[in-house]
């Protein structure tokens, strides 16, 4: 191609990539006319601009493929190979992008060798813009010098006038390419990525920002060095360097940079910066871990592009590894779900669990907080993200975010006013007759309600909610509405209700203009509003986003009943419910109660009410805990009818949390909430509430923001916002928000009562007690308010107000419930310390609710160093339980911390308490090194994992060193020695005597301690094969803590043992009700029926707990013996695949593929896997319990009795149920069986005089996950 045809080319291709899909077909048609090669060409060059862009965009490691630009480029072989350029020869080329190639070349003027890389401009892409883009990135590369960026090493001029520069030459492979190909697990990528963090550091140091980081951009030599490439569209911010090179222009640099890692600044085309390259490192840094893209592009026209970055949130890393939706190109290109996802866990050396839990919590944050939108809430520099994961790999809490914007920053004040958000304005009501419960003037709000709710559905677009539009009246200017509410679009309607007909007058106006893009008139009888919803909410979304998707259509008509008679119910209790009074709740539950009776299936009504209750116990109408369990009930009905209803999970885990204080469950179900609606602003108060409870303030905040955004003049976000920055110690940011919050509704009595707890604290006392008294006389006498005014004047120094409000709430507690928690508070600012305390334990033992926030109210912290204290938020299962309080400087201690409850103090000592196993409810140990040392131990205990459990022994040996006398520490200890037997292959020979030498000493040292007593019933039961005596260990344990969740579930597997299938049932039933949502206990359910013979009940139940978590292995491996006992062997061979791909690929797992494929007849290949295992038993550690169970299935009784024999001997891991094991069935009328069995334990029925139950026990680590 001659360079006048490369400038046609360009010209016309400058001109079209800007457009939109079918007008650029149209513009590149009639611009080439009848010129067939010079269309073709152009639009080869569209193809590979939007399939990669770059100067260097990929290097092909010896592919001898040429790229489709180079093509029409070069139509002969490239003249370049063999050509002397200086010093040096070139041999072949090794990467080459759209305009420019890279080639390898060996220095050959006989002075020393040299194998170097040289990069140039092809012959024909020499533009002046092209050459200016050359020499600039040579320039930037002569000031690098560092051991992770590529080295120039020299430069100069062809013959023919074209710049080149030589750099060191990289044999390597691309970033992804690397890690996957050496099984990187993810401690490995992290140190990697630390090197690539260095390098872009370095850069800004020197004042370059790279703005292409991309992972074709970092090689990684064979000695593991990260080496960052292509600095071609980088922006200099040295002037005196940048004034030497002109700019490129800002238009044709956006086209340059790879979108799928470019910034959202970078496709707004807004000026970059350092924290530009952190974007998209954050992205690299995603990819890299999960295997998944963080957004779903789905084409590249410029505008899809952006609004994917800058407006969609993305998923959770610990989330999205089980999707096999957004997967990174190779790993898409695998082969079914299935295989895919076992190659991208089997890459990182990694099952679904593990790499969840690797991902949960600091990494979340760390990620999350590199992707955010707002520049100023990301890392600021590239040294910033890269000290965070240092933190993370040394076990040390992350940082804390920067200053949280502040409340004049348009970021809070004015929503993000997006191409496509939408507010439905109230309807105006025409000739309405009287009162509103017998007139109609419920539908204006309620039609309005219900449409914002069908709307929001959409994730397309973004809609207000109902409590951001109901100040708008019936002589409200939709346009003014529209810009006070920072949207494009407004939606304003009137209707008149005549008889039995509703007439119905909308329109749908663009803010920007005026004018209107669509409006009709509807006629309709009353009994078809479901009917006329369908239309205007259709018709509405069309007119906003022309072509909408298949599940969007879905989400669109979804109805949440068609019972006309229910539904005008639920509308009268829509209205009455966002009048946001007592009165209103009490009459919209009331219509919700009305529109159940009518629908008995009505989800939405049921989340209704139980937001009515939680609401309820807010503000203390009646006691939290006759609230929590109405509110629980109701919710688990809606999601029971409506599993993806986002606001029956939203209130399930408000209510799961004042209940239960489970709050890893709760969170579960606020992010599903999330996950299904993320405009659902109210989910995202609850949750931001409750990060802020568990002092998780950076993410608390990041939450309030997003509901601020999404409900910018809602009194709850508003309210939100002030109330988490006050309970996160930035009193004067806290009041800021309040005073914002106020100049929309100056005489709102919850923001008035809000807004004086950072008065207080501020010093601001006669402030605080008058809005406190204000707030008393608009919203009554209720133990909140007054406790506010009471600790108000407490604060204030005036103790004898204080006094006579403690008398008057006392006075009041005799009609209306008052919470001790808000009692407590006052005491508590009082200085009385045991009044304080006395009053929290009595919150705690009626399970007030509000006693969640007690870990991080302020107004305790006069408490908060007693043991009394701390005691009761390890009963309050509390991640802070074991973090050192350091009163008035709450907000610098680390409460950012995982949310594997992971803390670092000065002495970088392990504090933990984990969610995922609750901290025992007894004070430990006197000993303060002990007690640190139990907590670590404990933590990495509850990780579940071979290394996890080698981590915790040592230091709860040595914390049992130190106190003797540590009960709790010795029924750890006793856990994780009984625990090797499942996560180690082969186990210890000495860890089941030391389980029951732990256990031993934990009874003894405490007799009245339930951990020690489950503990001991745990060995008794697979170690001693005492059945009668473990029972009566685990009895013991029940008894003394009712609400063992593991005491149940293991006594139900001993009575699963002992053939006693029904009390197993009912046992695993208790612990089900004690945690409903327990995947764990779930698949424990769904076992203990499999024992029982009751196959299909099983399966049903195995589905169920796949649905809490389908990961959970222990489910996959239920399921799959259930269909091979029901000879069902396609589903057991599918059952298999999916569990393979969540346990990882170990000897166990190549045991149960020999054991599936002899259940399902395949047994020349199970024998011949079966061989395999026994060649490598003496290294890998198969049971001898499983190779029992394989010879069984193979038909092959003498071997079968051989191995049951050693299993017995080696006490092999599900040995314990091999009486009632029906893979076994052949041996029973065996009399070595039974001599067998009758000689291995010591309490049971002899196995002669036992019916033989028609069933198979779990044998692998699922027992006890």
């Amino acid at each position: 191609m001659t360079p006048e045809r490369w400038q046609q080319v360009e010209e016309i291709f400058q001109a079209a990539v800007d457009l939109a899909p079918a007008e650029r077909e149209r513009y590149v048609a009639q611009v080439c006319a009848a010129d067939l090669g010079l269309r073709r060409d152009v639009e080869t060059l569209l193809l590979q601009h939007d399939s990669a862009s770059g100067l260097l965009e990929h290097p092909v490691y010896g592919s001898t493929e040429l790229s489709a630009i180079e093509s029409f480029v070069y139509d002969d072989e490239d003249p370049m190979i063999g050509r002397r350029l200086g010093a040096y020869r070139i041999e072949r080329e090794v990467g080459r992008g759209g305009m420019g190639a890279v080639y390898e070349a060996l220095r050959v003027d006989n002075e020393f060798t040299l194998r170097v890389a040289i990069k140039l401009v092809k012959r024909g892409m020499d533009t002046d813009f092209i050459l200016r883009r050359f020499r600039k990135e040579r320039q930037i590369l002569a000031a690098l010098d560092h051991p992770f960026i590529a080295r120039l090493l020299d430069g100069g001029t062809t013959d023919d006038g074209l710049p080149y520069f030589v750099m060191e030459f990289i044999e390597g492979q691309p970033l992804y390419r690397y890690c996957d190909a050496h099984n990187l697990n993810i401690v490995e990528r992290l140190k990697l990525f630390l090197g690539v963090c260095d390098a872009v550091h370095y850069a800004h140091q020197k004042q370059v920002i790279h703005r292409d980081i991309k992972p074709s951009n970092v090689l990684v030599t064979s000695e593991g060095v990260p080496k960052l490439l292509d600095f071609g569209i980088a922006k200099l911010l040295n002037p005196e360097l940048a004034a030497e090179i002109t700019h490129d222009p800002t238009a044709t640099a956006m086209r340059l940079m790879t979108p799928e890692y470019a910034s959202p600044e970078q496709v707004q085309g807004a000026p970059t910066t350092p924290s530009t390259d952190v974007y998209s490192l954050g992205v690299l840094l995603y990819e890299l871990l999960t295997g998944h893209r963080p957004y779903r592009l789905i084409n590249r026209a410029p505008h899809e592009i952006a609004r994917v970055i800058c407006e969609e949130e993305p998923l959770a890393p610990s989330i999205i590894i089980t999707r096999a939706e957004d997967l990174l190109p190779h790993l898409a290109a695998a082969g079914d779900e299935v295989t895919t996802l076992k190659q991208l866990f089997s890459t990182r050396n990694a099952s679904v669990e593990s790499l969840r839990r690797d991902l949960s919590g600091d990494l979340d944050t760390i990620m999350m907080r590199a992707l955010r939108k707002e520049p100023e809430w990301r890392y600021q520099t590239a040294e910033q993200l890269r000290d965070d994961i240092a933190r993370y790999l040394e076990g040390v809490a992350v940082s804390d975010l920067p200053d949280l914007p502040r409340a004049n920053r348009a970021v809070h004040t004015q929503p993000i006013q997006t191409e496509n958000s939408l507010a439905v304005l109230p309807l105006k009501l025409l000739d309405t007759g009287a009162g509103s419960d017998s007139g109609s003037d419920y539908l204006g709000t309620g039609l309005a309600d219900v449409l914002i709710t069908r709307l929001s559905a959409v994730r397309r677009f973004a809609v207000r909610p109902t409590s951001s539009v109901l100040r708008y009246g019936a002589e409200t200017d939709p346009l003014l509405a529209g810009r006070e509410l920072g949207v494009a679009f407004v939606l304003d309607g009137r209707l008149r209700r005549a008889g039995d007909r509703i007439r119905v007058t909308i329109q749908l106006l663009s803010v920007r203009d005026g004018t209107a893009m669509w409006a009709e008139q509807f006629d309709e009888k009353f009994t078809d509003v479901l009917s006329l919803e369908d239309a205007i909410s259709s018709r509405v979304a069309e007119a906003i986003v022309p072509h909408l998707s298949g599940d969007d259509r879905i989400r669109l008509a979804k109805r949440g009943t068609d019972d006309p008679q229910a539904h005008e119910a639920y509308l009268r209790g829509r209205y009455h419910w966002n009048t946001f009074t007592e009165e209103g709740f009490a009459k919209a539950v009331v219509c919700y109660h009305q529109a159940i009776a009518a629908d008995p299936h009505y989800a939405v009504a049921y989340a209704g009410i139980a937001e009515y209750y939680n609401w309820l116990g807010i503000f203390g109408v009646l006691p939290h805990s006759d609230c929590s369990a109405a509110a629980h009930e109701a919710a688990a009905t809606a999601v029971s009818i409506d599993p993806v209803l986002a606001e029956g999970h939203g209130a399930l885990g408000q209510a799961i949390l004042c209940r239960d204080f489970a709050w890893e469950r709760a969170e579960q179900q606020l992010l599903r909430s999330i996950e299904l609606n993320p405009n659902y602003a109210d989910a995202r108060v609850w949750y931001a509430f409750q990060l802020a409870m568990e002092g998780r303030f950076v993410e608390s905040l990041r939450e309030a923001a997003i509901a601020r955004q999404l409900d910018p003049l809602a009194i709850l976000s508003g309210l939100c916002l002030g109330f988490c920055t006050y309970q996160s110690r930035r009193y004067d940011e806290a009041l800021a928000f309040c005073e914002q919050t106020l100049k929309g509704e100056p005489q709102n009595a919850m923001v008035l009562y809000c807004s004086s707890y950072p008065l207080s604290q501020v010093g601001r006392h006669q402030e605080a007690v008058a809005r406190a008294s204000r707030a008393v006389e608009m919203i009554g006498k209720a133990s909140h308010t007054l406790g506010r005014l009471a600790s108000a004047y407490a604060a204030a120094g005036d103790a004898a107000r204080a006094e006579l409000i403690l008398a008057e709430m006392a006075e009041v507690a005799q009609h209306r419930y008052i919470s001790p928690y808000h009692v407590a508070l006052v005491h508590g600012a009082l200085g009385r310390k045991g009044s304080a305390l006395d009053l929290l334990e009595t919150a705690f033992e009626t399970k007030d609710a509000w006693i969640v926030w007690m870990a991080v109210e302020p107004e305790l912290d006069s408490v908060r160093n007693d043991p009394r204290f701390v005691e009761l938020l390890r009963k309050l299962n509390h991640r802070l339980a074991n973090v050192p309080a350091k009163p008035g400087t709450l907000a610098h201690q680390e409460f950012t911390q995982s949310k594997s409850g992971v803390v670092s103090n000065a002495d970088d000592q392990s504090r933990v308490t984990s969610p995922m196993s609750p901290a025992p409810d007894t004070l430990p140990s006197e000993n303060e090194e002990a007690r640190q040392l139990y907590a670590a131990g404990r933590y990495y205990a509850t990780r579940r994992t071979a290394e996890g459990l080698k981590q915790a022994i040592p230091r709860l040996e040595r914390a049992v060193e130190l106190d003797p006398k540590f009960a709790l520490a010795y029924a750890e200890l006793a856990d994780c020695y009984s625990l090797l037997n499942w996560y180690i292959e082969p186990a210890p020979a000495e860890a089941w005597p030391q389980a029951r030498k732990a256990a031993t000493n934990a009874v003894a040292a405490d007799p009245d301690l339930a951990e020690a007593h489950a503990a001991l019933g745990f060995v008794r039961l697979h170690f001693d094969r005492d059945w009668i005596d473990a029972e009566r260990e685990f009895k013991k344990a029940i008894a003394l803590k009712p609400t063992a969740l593991v005491s149940h579930r293991w006594y139900s597997y001993n009575l699963s043992a002992m053939g006693r299938h029904d009390e197993a049932l009912a046992e695993m039933q208790r612990a089900c009700e004690i945690s409903p949502q327990s995947a764990i206990v779930a698949s424990g359910v769904a076992n203990v029926l499999f024992l029982a013979g009751r196959f299909d009940e099983a399966i049903d139940a195995c589905r169920k707990a796949l649905e809490l978590d389908p990961g959970g292995v222990a489910a996959h491996t239920v399921l799959r013996w259930a269909y091979e006992r029901k000879g069902m062997h396609t589903e057991a061979l599918a059952a298999f695949e999916q569990e393979r791909v969540f346990a990882g690929d170990t000897p166990t797992t190549r045991a149960k593929r020999a054991h599936v494929l002899a259940a399902t007849g395949n047994i020349e290949e199970a024998s011949r896997i079966l061989e395999e295992l026994l060649a490598r038993r003496p290294r890998e550690g198969v049971t001898a319990f499983e190779i029992s169970v394989i010879y069984c299935l193979l038909g092959d009784n003498d071997n079968a009795f051989t191995w049951l024999v050693q299993a017995e001997r080696e006490h092999a891991v599900g040995f314990t149920f091999a009486r009632v094991d029906p893979n076994l069935e052949s041996l029973r009328s065996d009399p070595r069986f039974v001599e067998l069995m009758n000689s291995s334990s010591k309490t049971v029925t002899p196995a002669a005089e036992q019916a033989t139950p028609d069933n198979f026990p779990l044998t692998q680590s699922a027992v006890l996950e």
